[in-house]
């Protein structure tokens, strides 16, 4: 699926590119030993040369034509796009994610995490509202074990509800959650002390993403949980999730929200950003059920 950008796209300070991001020639100061150029994605120059491939995770690119290798897994739902376009073609306006919609598979937790992370993460950031998910295994069809996470609850700037998978999506093997906007009377990039105990009550770990930009993690079978009281930073896994321009502690600069914003446009971008979304919340959630039924039949 095709998506308004979150976040600026990365810059790429080492090499000049084409729009669609193919390398101008002699425009090239990369090491050779950097293996990642056009929106942060990595190179796979032994397909076809030095920057004319880029791996997408779950297609490969060739900037050079602006297409992909293979059928976008979802071009079911967006027939009037050639499966193999970039970007609704349209690179100024769109990103391509790398991720799949929820419901999809991934091969471990943390790649379902991630996944949440740069989706809700900054939908959580955008509406000042906290997201939770819980993420599952299964076995498909193929008999391999695959993880995902089901369709996400949108809770207050306080907390959001627990969000339990049921008996037909799979196994339980993770909480995740989002914290909404930076915000200074709370220490929102820390696990809260009702995180803890939600976690050591469902007997797994539990991810955050944070308005610093950062994936933490706690494992209540491994770590010694230092205060359930004041809360826990958590261990970070990962700093590439989007971020608050207005949190002091942020890591990135993928930013949810535009920087330098007045209280008055803030709160005018979070009520478009708001509406936005929740359009796109809702055809995941429709996509979900099909996800479901397709993988239960």
């Amino acid at each position: 699926m095709k998506h308004r950008s979150p976040y600026p796209v990365d810059n790429i300070m080492q090499s000049n590119l084409h729009s669609f991001g193919m390398l101008m020639k002699e425009r090239k100061f990369e090491s050779e030993h950097y293996r990642y150029g056009f929106n942060s994605q990595e190179k796979v120059d032994e397909v076809s040369g030095e920057g004319n491939s880029l791996n997408y995770t779950f297609r490969i690119y060739d900037p050079r034509i602006s297409r992909f290798f293979a059928v976008d897994p979802l071009a079911i739902d967006y027939p009037y796009w050639t499966p193999y376009q970039f970007a609704g073609l349209i690179p100024i306006r769109f990103v391509e994610l790398e991720g799949l919609e929820p419901g999809e598979p991934f091969e471990t937790k943390k790649d379902a995490a991630l996944n949440f992370s740069s989706i809700y993460g900054a939908f959580s950031i955008q509406e000042n509202r906290e997201y939770s998910a819980t993420i599952y295994s299964y076995t498909d069809k193929g008999g391999n074990v695959k993880y995902t996470y089901n369709n996400p609850k949108r809770g207050s700037k306080a907390g959001a509800p627990v969000n339990p998978v049921r008996k037909k999506e799979g196994k339980a093997v993770a909480g995740i959650h989002a914290h909404g906007a930076f915000d200074r009377r709370y220490e929102n990039n820390i696990f809260s002390s009702s995180d803890i105990v939600i976690s050591l009550d469902q007997g797994v770990p539990e991810y955050l993403s944070t308005p610093s930009g950062e994936l933490r993690i706690i494992d209540p079978s491994v770590d010694e949980i230092r205060d359930r009281v004041r809360g826990d930073p958590g261990t970070v896994v990962d700093g590439n999730s989007p971020s608050d321009p207005s949190d002091l502690d942020k890591v990135n600069r993928k930013y949810a929200v535009r920087e330098g914003l007045t209280r008055k446009e803030r709160r005018l971008e979070i009520k478009e950003k708001t509406k936005e979304n929740r359009k796109t919340r809702k055809e995941y959630k429709q996509e979900y059920k099909r996800i479901l039924k397709k993988r239960n039949d």
